[in-house]
């Protein structure tokens, strides 16, 4: 591809964690950031007491249907 497209990420909650469980395709640990200082003899490791997220991207060519719940100042002015 020649030129240049803007790229969209931003990082979302995982809200249907047991079903990201159940399908095994996704692994655990791509759901968790890595931290300094709580792996294995002091060094790198999953914080696996973190809230899961998933990193969502995409540009001109490439879209995602992302599910958002509705905020209560939506749903009071619907």
């Amino acid at each position: 591809m020649t030129g240049s497209s803007t790229v969209y990420a931003w990082e979302g909650l995982v809200t249907n964690l047991e079903e990201v469980k159940a399908d095994n395709f996704i692994p655990l640990h791509r759901l968790y950031p890595e931290k300094w200082g709580i792996g294995e003899g002091g060094g790198w490791g999953i914080d696996w007491s973190a809230e899961p997220t998933w990193t969502v991207q995409g540009n001109e060519l490439m879209t995602w249907n992302v599910e958002r719940e509705q905020c209560a100042e939506e749903a009071d002015t619907n």
